[in-house]
């Protein structure tokens, strides 16, 4: 690795025990680019009695204007899981994980190799749209990592490190709002995000199940909405916190370029 220690990675992907056709799919993906995958039983609503987490529904809904449903807690909690196990795991710097629905792109072991991860605890391999970022290092004339301003939406498929798991853990595990959106506060839980561009990871076309908890995250959602309409006071919260993430957003736009 240019510049830095050679890094220690381990790779997993997150599926559900019965999702066959998936798990089927990534675990072809990663054996035609010799990635060395494990794969991670996800959490669901039957097994959530058994992690360790804090919800408070008054708190989620004064920040995003409804509550969670079992099913994003036991995603968030999948993602949470394996932050946990690599904290505690003595081998392994950083941690490749991956949903089962994605389409590998090219060579990640190769990639990873060639980034220095000095500054770098949190790269994405797959996101949404890129909002404002800056180009930290050029790998070649096709492939560049930039530093984002804030997140890029989704889970789908990143590096972590065991550096950043002290700030995400404790943060994340309130579940103040969807995993997603939790980790991509780079401005408010403090870890920056840096992506490979471009993404050497798809989500795979090919598939006939459903996202990863999707279909029943989407109906739990609709519920939620109609469950309770939030109070005068938790409307009166949720706009001050928007007022705040807003300002933090600009500040960490304003930051990226000052230098």
């Amino acid at each position: 690795m240019p510049n830095g220690k050679k890094m220690r990675f381990r790779y997993f992907a997150v599926n559900l025990v019965d999702h066959i056709e998936r798990r089927n799919n990534i675990l072809s993906q990663c054996e035609k680019w010799a990635i060395p995958i494990e794969v991670f039983e996800a959490v669901t609503p039957q097994t959530l009695d058994r992690c360790d987490y804090q919800y408070d529904p008054d708190r989620t809904i004064s920040q995003i204007g409804r509550g969670l449903s079992k099913s994003e807690i036991a995603c968030g909690m999948s993602h949470i899981s394996l932050w946990q196990r690599l904290l505690d795991d003595n081998n392994s710097d950083a941690y490749v994980i991956f949903e089962d629905d994605i389409s590998i792109k090219s060579d990640i072991p190769k990639l990873l190799e060639s980034i220095d991860f000095t500054e770098i605890d949190m790269l994405r391999l797959y996101g949404g749209r890129v909002g404002k970022s800056m180009t930290v290092q050029t790998l070649n004339d096709r492939l560049s990592i930039v530093k984002c301003a804030q997140g890029l939406t989704g889970t789908v498929a990143y590096v972590i490190t065991k550096r950043a798991t002290n700030k995400l853990i404790p943060y994340c595990n309130t579940f103040q709002a969807p995993i997603d959106t939790m980790y991509d506060r780079s401005y408010d839980h403090g870890v920056p995000i840096y992506a490979a561009l471009p993404f050497p990871v798809a989500i795979a076309q090919s598939s006939t199940q459903t996202n990863i908890f999707s279909s029943t995250i989407s109906a739990n959602i609709s519920e939620k909405k109609r469950e309770v309409e939030p109070s005068v006071r938790q409307l009166i919260t949720r706009l001050l916190y928007r007022t705040k993430w807003s300002l933090q957003k600009r500040y960490a736009e304003y930051k990226l370029f000052r230098n």
